[in-house]
């Protein structure tokens, strides 16, 4: 993914800078390119002024973050679990944005390919006592689960111009991708293998089914192409 990321920056604003050296025409001064720094992660944006007087700007964003998880302890009840997986979150999206008073304020709407992924994996760190036995962890099993959220509409609003008026600009948006309700998946093995399944999450947490939003908070900073 990050990779990804990379490549689609390159390609943009190579493309860009070709544009704006070669053209004094309607291109001319209406591209940017820079980086988002977000709650769902960071990455390059690129943003193109759609009509002259710039009241409506379309960018093209992505953003990545991934944390591992190495054998992290999780007590339950009388047990202690180890935990190993890792968390991604990310996006990949074309937003438009309005301005509608013609200054730095702005609303922006787009849809967005979530990056959004958890998947862990626990055993228990310690024996269980059965009777007069003790039952190991290998024997009892490992769990693994996890769960992605589909692709999204994004609503926001905020202050500051992904295509600056002059060489650079900063901004600042609050806002949140409407998602679907995402699927938790659960694998077992061994004694704990019964609980095998694949579940909507409102079977677990009825509040997914409240609030089917991610709220996300990005700053971007961004320099215009070309010539002033």
């Amino acid at each position: 993914m990050k990779q990804h990321l990379l490549i689609l920056f390159i390609l943009i604003t190579h493309i860009s800078f070709a544009q704006e050296k070669g053209s004094s025409g309607p291109l001319k001064n209406r591209i940017s390119a820079g980086l988002n720094l977000s709650s769902n992660g960071i990455g390059p944006q690129v943003a193109m002024a759609i009509l002259k007087n710039r009241p409506l700007v379309a960018r093209l964003e992505g953003r990545y973050y991934y944390k591992n998880i190495d054998e992290s302890k999780v007590d339950n009840d009388q047990n202690t679990w180890l935990v190993d997986g890792y968390f991604k979150r990310g996006s990949i999206g074309l937003l438009i944005d309005y301005h509608p008073f013609k200054n730095s304020f702005k609303i922006t709407a787009g849809y967005s390919f979530l990056i959004n992924e958890v998947s862990n994996k626990a055993i228990l760190r310690d024996s269980v006592p059965a009777g007069s036995i003790k039952i190991s962890p290998d024997e009892i099993g490992t769990i693994s689960g996890g769960y992605k959220i589909n692709p999204s509409p994004y609503l926001g609003i905020g202050i500051g111009r992904t295509l600056p008026k002059k060489r650079f600009g900063f901004s600042f948006e609050v806002g949140t991708y409407i998602t679907n309700v995402p699927v938790i998946s659960f694998k077992a093995t061994n004694l704990l293998a019964p609980i095998t399944g694949v579940y909507p999450a409102e079977l677990f947490v009825d509040d997914f089914k409240s609030y089917p939003l991610l709220p996300v908070i990005s700053f971007g900073m961004s320099v215009k192409l070309g010539k002033l």
